[in-house]
């Protein structure tokens, strides 16, 4: 199933992985190095695994940005946690469709009182994927 074979460039794409090799002669063995390649739909790259990424700005003073990764659509719940465990926000809880995604959350309760400074859990759960990374309030 090759698209294409690029002796001069070395460079084969097997369906939606790129493989680059080099051919072997008595002066060099044979290379192969495998990258794969995230998919397309409609122009944007669809990742090809479930991530939550770094909060930014963390510590933070008022808001910070919370980014996510989805590979497939799936039902998503982004929640805090106060030190102790308990949930003191739940920033979004709804299906989305794969990609990049990002939420703030500005450091209110769900009762809508301002979280005092402190340490605090973000928590991702997607499907059958969970999450948790730390964040720094600071007033």
């Amino acid at each position: 199933d090759l698209h294409r074979v690029d002796r001069r460039q070395r460079q084969m794409c097997i369906r939606d992985r790129n493989v680059i090799c080099s051919f072997p002669d008595r002066a060099n063995p044979l290379t192969l190095e495998v990258n794969w390649l995230e998919n397309q739909s409609g122009g944007d790259l669809i990742p090809s695994r479930f991530a939550l990424h770094p909060a930014f700005p963390n510590p933070f003073n008022p808001s910070t940005t919370v980014r996510f990764d989805l590979p497939v659509e799936t039902d998503v719940r982004v929640s805090v946690y106060d030190l102790v465990g308990r949930e003191i926000a739940v920033l979004v809880q709804k299906k989305f469709q794969s990609g990049k995604h990002s939420l703030e959350w500005n450091g209110a309760t769900d009762s809508g009182s301002s979280a005092p400074s402190g340490i605090y859990y973000i928590r991702l759960n997607a499907g059958q994927f969970s999450q948790t990374q730390k964040l720094t309030l600071l007033k």
